[in-house]
């Protein structure tokens, strides 16, 4: 057994990919999640679960002074960016303030080591991709906006730490151990499987008149199991002596919101139904990684290289829960 993580958010789709990941790699994994979008179902039976908020100062104390906890894998967040558009003080509540509770209740309690999970989102988008981790940055959401700001909380703090900036994360674990039980998710891939399931009636395309090929949005899409393994990874790169650091999460190239569709309908067989609608605030036009840094420092190599095989885990696991 290596030592004893602590994964907030651990209940959500990404974050219970990262606990089995953990668990894998010889971790204990303790999982504290609101279970506001995630699910009681997602936590993975070797874990310890607590139930609660990451800005509950008394419930962290308690939890830090009961396990000798190692690290903090902080991914609990509003992560919806409609929502945070919608209702902005929540979004800052949440993602910030909270964290800032956290940071500064992991610090207090001397633990050593934090990871971070952000979003290419703090980018700008009036720089050209792909964004290396030193591209300007210039968020427009809410959502991205506190994730920015609880960076730049995170590195002014005493912490050793690493932040990960996700690009867009979609699949399920191959062998269907967790997966994603979030509902009301508005992510493209988990969007349009719904479709194809009957789940949902159509497929809102927001906007056909971006300046990109067919006029959608273009985003770089990665395994969420790969997302579970660079969390591994950096953990290993601070247990080893590594410097406080951020790393982008993606595999380099970008998809338009229409080739996507066409994959999801490659893969499902299923000719769903779409319908265009205006674009919708906070979205950026295009994104897409420079993900050297971390193949160079992480040793991060993706396994799924292939939009098919991202869409076709997540349609298994689609079937497997109707």
């Amino acid at each position: 057994m290596n030592s004893i993580a602590l994964i907030t958010g651990g209940a959500g789709y990404i974050g219970s990919h990262v606990a089995l990941a953990l668990h894998d790699a010889g971790w204990q994994v303790i999982i504290l999640d609101d279970l506001s979008t995630g699910s009681r179902a997602g936590v993975i039976a070797e874990a310890i679960f607590y139930q609660g908020e990451i800005g509950d100062k008394a419930l962290l104390n308690s939890i830090f002074s009961k396990h000798p906890i190692t690290i903090v894998l902080h991914l609990a967040a509003m992560t919806s960016v409609p929502e945070s558009v919608e209702n902005p003080q929540r979004c800052d509540k949440i993602n910030r303030q909270d964290a800032m509770i956290l940071i500064d209740t992991v610090y207090k309690n001397n633990i050593p080591f934090f990871i971070f999970s952000s979003t290419a989102g703090v980018y700008d988008e009036n720089t050209t991709s792909p964004f290396s981790e030193d591209a300007p940055l210039q968020p427009i959401s809410p959502y991205a906006q506190t994730k920015l700001a609880t960076e730049y909380y995170l590195a002014e703090s005493m912490l050793k730490h690493v932040i990960l900036r996700y690009f867009n994360v979609g699949g399920v674990d191959a062998k269907k151990r967790v997966g994603n039980y979030k509902k009301n998710d508005t992510t493209l891939i988990k969007s349009t499987l719904e479709c194809a399931s009957g789940k949902r009636p159509s497929l809102k395309i927001f906007g056909t008149d971006y300046p990109t090929t067919d006029g959608s949005c273009v985003r770089d899409y990665i395994h969420v199991s790969d997302i579970a393994t660079a969390h591994v990874l950096a953990l290993n790169y601070l247990q080893d002596g590594g410097k406080s650091d951020v790393f982008n999460l993606g595999l380099g190239h970008g998809f338009s919101v229409q080739e996507v569709i066409v994959a999801a309908k490659k893969v499902t067989g299923v000719d769903f139904l779409t319908q265009e609608v205006p674009r919708r605030e906070g979205d950026l036009v295009a994104i897409y990684s420079n993900p050297k840094k971390a193949q160079q420092v992480l040793g991060f190599i993706p396994k799924v290289q292939t939009l098919e095989q991202i869409i076709a885990d997540a349609w298994a696991w689609e079937k497997h829960i109707q």
